[in-house]
């Protein structure tokens, strides 16, 4: 079996790869800690801030929830027959 991406990334576009994870944590951590982050630096009041904090959590545990399902969606049609739960 094949995949697209050995096609897309090939040669000096192997080295693009070195710059996926930190940019993808860079993403992840804006997309997650902006309800904090904008509530901290607006000087906003206490319930705000504790508003902001509950968000910023929820966020957290939806991508990761989204994230896990992904995987486990994704890989669920490689797992070897050995791995199969036989009742």
């Amino acid at each position: 079996m094949t995949f697209r991406a050995v096609q897309l990334v090939s040669g000096w576009r192997l080295l693009s790869v070195l710059l996926l994870p930190v940019s993808l944590d860079a993403a992840g951590s804006a997309l997650v800690g902006w309800p904090i982050f904008s509530a901290l630096n607006a000087g906003a009041a206490p319930v705000t801030k504790y508003a902001a904090a509950i968000l910023t959590v929820l966020i957290g545990v939806a991508v990761l929830e989204s994230t896990i399902a992904y995987g486990v969606r994704v890989a669920a049609p490689y797992r070897p027959a050995s791995a199969e739960v036989r009742v």
